[in-house]
């Protein structure tokens, strides 16, 4: 059995996980921690009894991530539980404050923890609220500009995401850890990039990497070259013009523009047939492989 097949079945034992527990869910049933408990150490004893079973260790950690995977889905419904439970307190405290589609103004504290998602005339700003367990998006004008560490206070109606017909926004939102919007609130600048901990720091460093990179593809290339390479490298879709996102509908190859799961297929193969060409061994392409994408998914 080879480290991509097994690394393969990690993943999916882990995406079992998750999907179980969302079926369940919906049935109002919650697996008890003593299940989870019961996957991790029957893996754990398949492991360390019969180490000399390659296959019994992987179904082993296959038990591992499928434990896992029940038990990460699990954290995320207790923190949309515990959002809502917050918000409903927060209203109690203060008449001001509301949560969803009561058609109250909300005043709230919270620093910009994600990437601007910057469009063509308008920015989407990722909040995490201070004295809650969750996260707003923050619909605004293009200006004035925030970054990522922004200290924001924000004054505006927080609303439920939509359900579309062919789409639930709402759920899509919810696996972010967003549970509210709100559209163009009034914003205050409390104060700027003041990060503390290591992880933020680092990540507020390849935002400045990204950004250079940005700079340096927009003044090597001339449109549209420059947009195409910068929406599909770095999601950047806010140069793209209307005309030539029309002419990408027309022919039909609008989706090589969304960062998605196929450009890491593309990606993984391109990289394996020319990690193989130089000379490396399959299993030397492979672990190089998941590093060079690693580092594009961040």
């Amino acid at each position: 059995m080879t480290l991509s097949k097994i690394f393969l079945y990690f993943c999916l034992s882990f995406i079992a996980g998750i999907f179980l527990n969302s079926t369940f869910s919906k049935l109002n049933f919650f697996a008890p921690h003593i299940l989870i408990s019961a996957g991790l150490i029957l893996g754990i004893i398949l492991i360390s009894v019969l180490w000399k079973r390659k296959k019994i260790v992987v179904i082993g950690f296959c038990l591992i991530f499928l434990a896992l995977g029940i038990w990460r889905h699990q954290q995320t419904e207790l923190r949309i539980m515990n959002y809502e439970a917050a918000l409903r307190g927060v209203r109690l405290e203060a008449s001001r404050r509301g949560y969803n589609d009561l058609g109250e103004e909300v005043v709230l504290i919270g620093r910009v923890v994600k990437e601007p998602d910057v469009r063509e005339q308008s920015v989407k700003l990722t909040v995490e609220v201070e004295n809650i367990n969750g996260k707003v998006l923050v619909t605004t004008g293009r200006y004035p500009e925030y970054k990522y560490g922004d200290k924001l206070k924000i004054i505006g109606e927080l609303k439920t995401p939509v359900v579309f017909e062919d789409f639930n926004y709402k759920d899509y939102l919810k696996k972010e850890g967003i549970y509210s919007v709100i559209y163009y609130p009034k914003i205050e600048l409390l104060n700027q990039e003041k990060l503390g901990s290591p992880a933020s720091q680092f990540y507020a460093k390849i935002l400045d990497f990204k950004d250079e990179l940005r700079q340096s593809i927009y003044s090597s290339l001339s449109p549209p070259q420059s947009s195409i390479l910068g929406v599909m490298i770095l999601g950047d879709k806010s140069r793209m013009s209307n005309e030539l996102k029309e002419k990408l509908n027309i022919a039909g190859v609008r989706h090589v523009t969304a960062v998605s799961g196929m450009h890491v297929v593309i990606l993984s193969g391109a990289l394996m047939s020319l990690l193989l060409a130089l000379g490396l061994w399959r299993d030397q392409a492979f672990y190089v492989s998941i590093i060079i994408i690693f580092l594009f998914i961040v």
